[in-house]
């Protein structure tokens, strides 16, 4: 899948640094790996490089049976995670941002992520990064892809596909931030209105 040819986009795949995930880049925004799309295995870390002559296109990447989380050692299967063009990881984050059609700041908003941290730049497993800033960013993409994988397996046992319940489990999340992230410039709006908190019983009925 990978050329040689045009300008270099590189990146890392991180849910824990998912290694030998699929990654892609997607030039008509389906999601979907067709044939004249680039794609390529992450190694180790969950880093990838793909040359392209592409200046439309978004980050995408699938896990399968091959796909282990480096930071669990687990199997991670079923998962598709998304990113705008530019971002130098793809994490869950990413995806609710990119899914979502939010910004950076109203993500990390509704989000609560520590201050200076870019979701679409902040590799938590990468040298040198603050550790704190670092174990609350895992922490909250954990509990992000914890509470669709909740979601999408009670939806699996009613009967879905693993794809479509990941699929209907993510789109849930996504629709809670963005209603949430609608209300950060409403001064009227409470302060749990603006935010996410997925230890909160209300927020998880709401997704």
């Amino acid at each position: 899948g990978d050329s040689a040819n045009g300008t270099p986009v590189t990146g890392n795949i991180i849910k824990g640094p998912l290694s030998n995930a699929l990654v892609f880049l997607d030039l008509d925004g389906d999601s979907i790996l067709d044939d004249n799309e680039q794609a390529i295995r992450t190694d180790a870390n969950g880093g990838f490089t793909i040359h392209t002559t592409a200046t439309d296109y978004k980050i995408v990447a699938l896990t399968d049976d091959s796909t282990v989380d480096a930071s669990s050692g687990a199997v991670l299967s079923g998962v598709k995670l998304t990113a705008p063009k530019g971002a130098q990881v793809v994490t869950p984050t990413t995806t609710l941002m990119e899914e979502g059609g939010l910004t950076a700041e109203q993500v990390a908003e509704v989000l609560q992520l520590p201050d200076g941290v870019d979701p679409l730049t902040f590799n938590p497993f990468a040298d040198g990064v603050d550790a704190t800033k670092a174990l609350k960013v895992e922490k909250v993409s954990q509990q992000i892809m914890t509470a669709v994988s909740s979601f999408a397996s009670a939806a699996e046992g009613a009967g879905a596909s693993e794809s479509g319940a990941f699929t209907a489990a993510l789109s849930s999340v996504v629709e809670v931030v963005k209603v949430k992230a609608e209300k950060l410039a409403d001064p009227s709006a409470a302060a749990a209105d603006k935010k996410i908190d997925f230890t909160n019983a209300s927020d998880l009925n709401a997704i």
